[in-house]
Order: structure tokens, then C-alpha cells, then sequence
């Protein structure tokens, strides 16, 4: 594999890219590149049309890079269509295991205090993430609501008059979405961890 240096300003968006970037993906490649630099090369076709990494040109342009390293492709047609979808659904496909992420920031923060909030997480974010020792949350008897439990009067040997008690059980996906959820939502969004296990359900029931 052969790379080449090109002007930034000859090189083109691809057209048929599906991929949107947000303003905060364009930062954080910003960040990436200005702290470490171009570590892997863009792909571009035979017209020095961009077929993978887009937002890594966007980020380049805006940093005033007059050049980028790239490799071409000799890939044409739907070929070329379909390595850059899938070049981006296989990154996407791809999941964190947060408790060694946040193992591994926490040592980066040790030697740099800021160093995390440089890769692409927003500060509410970082903080669940470096919490680490999770606990799988359950949901106590008087969030169960019309799903069984203790009886809504509150006296414990009370006969339930739902007619009895439900199990739901959960799977490893139905965990790591309770654990998960609370670092994609902002403070003032965050959902106690029992109403999501209550989501999941009414999810159950209703499936």
C-alpha cells in the first residue's frame, strides 16, 4: 500500500457519502489530528474524489492543512460505492467495553488531567465513563407498577391484587443498555436507572 501526499484543496467530498458528521465529530477529529497528527491515510478514488475519510479532510481543510496523506484506491464503480459503505458500517458495528475505557482514561488522566476531555467525549460523559465500578441496577418493589409487586397500600403481607407476581428476565444486550443509557444523555436528561429497566419491560410485554 502506497501513499501519496495530495493538496488539500485538490481532493474532493464524495457525493454519494452517507455519512453525516456533526459539528461535534468534526471537533473531535480537529482535536485528533492537531494533538497526533495524520496516523492513518484518506482513500480517494482515481479523481481524487474522497471515498473514506471525510470527515478527516473536512477537519484538515478547517485546520488550514495545505496537504493530506492518502492512498488511492483502485477500486471503480459500485466496487468503490461499496467499500465506502462498508468501510463505515463495520466501524460502526464495533462497541466499547466501557469498564476497560475507563480504566485505561483514568490512567491517562493521571499523567494529564485534561487529556480525556481531548478524545471526543463530552465532560458529562467522562464522568460516568471513569466511575468504572459499575452495579447492575434493579428496580425496587414499589417501581413495578401495574407489572406485579408489593401492593400499592404499602403493607407487605397484603394479598397482591394483580394476581400474583411477574418475572421478566433480562439479557446480557437488555443490561448493557441500562448501563449504557446514562452516558448518551446530558445531566439534565438522565432517567433514573429504574424507569429505563421499567422501558425495557413494558418493551417484554407489549413484544
Amino acid at each position: 500500500m502506497n501513499t501519496e501526499s495530495i493538496p488539500v484543496k485538490e481532493l474532493l467530498p464524495d457525493p454519494a457519502n452517507a455519512r453525516l458528521h456533526s459539528a461535534k465529530n468534526i471537533e473531535a477529529i480537529k482535536a485528533s489530528l492537531k494533538r497526533f497528527g495524520q496516523q492513518k491515510p484518506i482513500v480517494v478514488d482515481a479523481d481524487n474524489i474522497v471515498r473514506a475519510g471525510n470527515g478527516t479532510l473536512v477537519a484538515a481543510t478547517a485546520l488550514g492543512w495545505e496537504e493530506i496523506e492518502c492512498v488511492r484506491s483502485e477500486l471503480t464503480g459500485t466496487e468503490m460505492t461499496a467499500f465506502a459503505i462498508a468501510d463505515n458500517r463495520s466501524a460502526e458495528l464495533a462497541e466499547w467495553d466501557y469498564e476497560v475505557l475507563g480504566q485505561v482514561l483514568s490512567a491517562l488522566q493521571e499523567e494529564e488531567p485534561e487529556r480525556p476531555l481531548e478524545l471526543g467525549w463530552a465532560e458529562h460523559e467522562l464522568v460516568n465513563i471513569l466511575a468504572v465500578d459499575w452495579e447492575t441496577p434493579t428496580p425496587s418493589d414499589g417501581d413495578l407498577g401495574d407489572f406485579g409487586g408489593s401492593d400499592p397500600s404499602g403493607d407487605p403481607d397484603a394479598p397482591d391484587a394483580r394476581g400474583g407476581s411477574l418475572t421478566i428476565s433480562f439479557s446480557d444486550e437488555d443490561i448493557r443498555q441500562i448501563e449504557e443509557c446514562g452516558l448518551i444523555l446530558s445531566p439534565d436528561e438522565e432517567l433514573p436507572k429504574h424507569r429505563i429497566i421499567m422501558q425495557l419491560v413494558r418493551a417484554r410485554l407489549q413484544g
